[in-house]
């Protein structure tokens, strides 16, 4: 595709990284602790995770170019971002989760929020092979309209401050966020354009204390400080460890 687009500024996809990767990772295991929960037992945490995630958009995206609102969509709260510089709007989703809608493409009763952006936002991508979307199903425009103008009215964003939709896609693996990617798909669901932000990915292992104090209102700090106990017994277990190793090398000398 000729046109390659200007997504948000380096500055906000560093933050939109950092956020996902402390939700996924240490702000979910303290979450978990917080309220006594044993993460082997948890039939919640695949939720508390996108609690987490949204709350601290929502935190950080108040104002300026890039900001991150509630909108309601069925049963859920979901919170997409909007960035008036470049005119997106996007939502946040595992890479698991898009091939799965993808794969689900019009065997769906209702549409998807991510679809009903793509169609309203990015109809104009590959617009020969989609004119036959509407043509063959007219009540999937007015469906298109009632999902979008809904989720924009929570957000308190007017229709005309957005051009086009991308969906920010991600993988995670054992509490950690190893690829993030933002593309452009049209109404089929095609990436027709993508920026792989992987790279701004910052990779650090994680020692959560074992004990965590409650506080009363139950929020989770972005970044976790070890309590002097726990940073006692990582440099215990690294001493340990180095003796183990030169005792092993002085016996193979």
């Amino acid at each position: 595709m000729e046109k390659t687009y200007k997504f948000i500024s380096e500055s906000n996809i560093i933050e939109v990284v950092d956020k996902l990767s402390s939700s996924l990772g240490d702000e979910l295991e303290i979450g978990l602790k917080k309220m006594g929960i044993d993460e082997r037992h948890s039939v919640g945490k695949h939720y508390l995770k996108w609690d987490l995630f949204n709350k601290n958009c929502i935190n950080s995206f108040k104002e300026g170019t890039l900001i991150a609102r509630y909108a309601k969509r069925g049963p859920w709260n979901i919170v997409p971002l909007v960035d008036f510089s470049s005119h997106f709007i996007f939502s946040v989703m595992r890479e698991e989760r898009f091939i799965e809608l993808c794969r689900g493409k019009g065997k769906r009763k209702r549409l998807h929020y991510m679809e009903a952006f793509a169609q309203s936002f990015n109809f104009a991508l590959g617009e020969a092979s989609q004119m036959s979307v509407f043509l063959e199903d007219q009540d999937r425009e007015e469906e298109v309209a009632q999902i979008v103008d809904g989720i924009l009215k929570d957000m308190q964003v007017e229709k005309d401050a957005i051009e086009n939709y991308a969906v920010i896609l991600f993988n995670e693996y054992n509490h950690e966020l190893v690829s993030i990617k933002c593309c452009v798909i049209n109404s089929d669901l095609q990436i027709v354009d993508q920026e792989d932000w992987s790279s701004y990915i910052k990779h650090r292992q994680s020692i959560v204390p074992e004990v965590v104090e409650e506080d009363n209102d139950l929020q989770y700090n972005q970044s976790v400080a070890l309590n002097a106990k726990a940073r006692e017994r990582a440099k215990q277990r690294t001493n340990v460890e180095e003796k183990k190793d030169k005792k092993e090398n002085s016996k193979n000398a």
